[in-house]
């Protein structure tokens, strides 16, 4: 008999499985896509608040500008205020000095009254310095009197309290507006005037 052929067992034949079909990738895109406008989303923003701060920086540097200034005018302002109240403040002073009547003479009033001649039966006339000086010059001297007997055109006559705790005043008698006696006399206030007068 003849031998037997070797029969090879045939191997089956594998066909390789189809491949999935080709999908486009939505997902991929729309994720990529959301990151992207987002990306965009957030430098606009930035962006657009960086703007807007840098604007808000020039307004307040404006406004801070503004306020100094203001500040520097209103300063001014109270400065010149001040040098106003100031000059006011000196020239009432002036003013109150100018008007001020004191009661008594200023100091120094004992040297202008005449003195006594030590022989009571001199007839050696004795006379103030005050003698011959304008109504000007005796109110610098001895100051604004506070009693003013008669204020004619061609005569005055003004008192002077010299002592609070003696009725006594100094007389000063005016001629055409010129010394012409100094009188040391009891002076018991205004109620006496009509007496002094006569």
């Amino acid at each position: 008999m003849p031998p037997k052929k070797k029969t090879t067992a045939k191997k089956p034949v594998v066909t390789p499985a189809p491949l999935p079909p080709k999908m486009c990738p939505f997902g991929a895109i729309i994720g990529t896509t959301c990151v992207i406008t987002a990306i965009v989303a957030v430098s606009l923003m930035y962006s657009w608040h960086s703007k807007e701060m840098k604007k808000v920086e020039i307004l307040n540097s404006k406004s801070c500008v503004e306020v100094a200034q203001l500040n520097a005018e209103q300063q001014n302002e109270i400065n010149d205020l001040t040098n106003d109240v100031a000059s006011l403040e000196e020239e009432k002073n002036n003013l109150m000095t100018l008007m001020q009547v004191v009661e008594n003479p200023k100091e120094g009033w004992e040297t202008y009254i005449p003195a006594v001649p030590e022989d009571e039966n001199s007839e050696e006339e004795v006379v103030s310095e005050l003698v011959g000086k304008d109504v000007d010059e005796v109110r610098e001297l001895l100051g604004e009197p506070p009693v003013l007997l008669r204020n004619y055109p061609t005569s005055q006559v003004w008192v002077y309290h010299t002592s609070s705790e003696e009725a006594t005043g100094l007389y000063v008698m005016f001629e055409e507006n010129e010394v012409v006696e100094i009188i040391l006399d009891e002076f018991n206030g205004v109620d006496i005037l009509p007496t002094l007068l006569n």
